[in-house]
């Protein structure tokens, strides 16, 4: 099946004798049978656009059948539900009361969502951790003999 569509006379006529039929057949339904018939990948707005060229009249309101409609259920809460947040860690200091001297350890988990507490205690000049979390962030040398 080709992409391209070449609006021949014959498939011009046939659109035409489609859209007059009793059937009131949808642009959609068209194009699904000129795609069968002639091989070619037919949409409803290239249909529509032929016919609008074509000076067809527009095409007659369709009977829906409309489907009764039920009672609708109303649902009342008995009360506002509360979001699930996290609860708000209490320990160390958060990322504005972070200076030079206090330590960066950060507490939390891989995927925690913010905001995120850091450890806050006094560091060494120059150090970014205190000396408890300096021990596991650094690489301690090892002793090597020859």
């Amino acid at each position: 099946m080709t992409h391209g569509i070449l609006w021949t006379s014959e498939i011009e006529a046939r659109l035409v004798e489609l859209l007059s039929m009793e059937e009131n057949l949808s642009y959609e339904q068209i194009a699904r049978q000129l795609t069968r018939e002639y091989g070619m990948a037919f949409t409803k707005n290239s249909c529509i656009g032929k016919g609008r060229r074509l000076n067809m009249p527009p095409r007659p309101p369709r009977d829906y059948e409309r489907q009764p409609v039920g009672t609708p259920i109303l649902v009342k809460p008995d009360a506002p539900i509360e979001p699930k947040l996290p609860k708000p860690k209490k320990d160390g200091i958060n990322i504005y009361q972070l200076r030079d001297s206090t330590c960066r350890w950060i507490f939390c988990e891989l995927m925690d969502p913010p905001p995120f507490r850091y450890c806050g205690k006094r560091t060494q000049l120059g150090n970014s951790y205190c000396d408890k979390h300096a021990v596991v962030v650094y690489n301690q040398p090892r002793k090597t003999w020859a």
